[in-house]
């Protein structure tokens, strides 16, 4: 089934799932969920993302040298080094490559 099919009714699909959230408690829903064994993942703050179960962080390094943990891709290639990130780079530091490469 290609996308354009999944989402052709999409706006009709909301507003059916929408009348029926609309008159549960959250509580409620998370219970009906739960039973009918539905994934679903309860994030309404950001500081709720670093306790799900899923969350995973890398480390990460500003452009001064500053670490910070950042949300990973949540995707996990064999070929991929996601947890040995480089630092971000300066504002211009690209630059001279970057317009060179580009023929500027």
């Amino acid at each position: 089934m290609s996308n354009n099919l999944r989402v052709q009714n999409r706006d009709s699909l909301e507003g059916d799932i929408s009348r029926v959230t609309m008159q549960l408690t959250y509580k409620e829903l998370q219970s009906r969920l739960q039973d009918a064994r539905i994934a679903y993942g309860a994030l309404n703050q950001p500081s709720d993302l670093k306790g799900h179960d899923a969350f995973r962080a890398v480390n990460y390094f500003n452009s001064d040298g500053k670490k910070l943990e950042l949300a990973a891709h949540p995707v996990k290639w064999a070929d991929s080094n996601q947890n040995k990130l480089g630092r971000a780079p300066k504002i211009g530091e690209h630059t001279k490559e970057i317009t060179k490469e580009f023929g500027i």
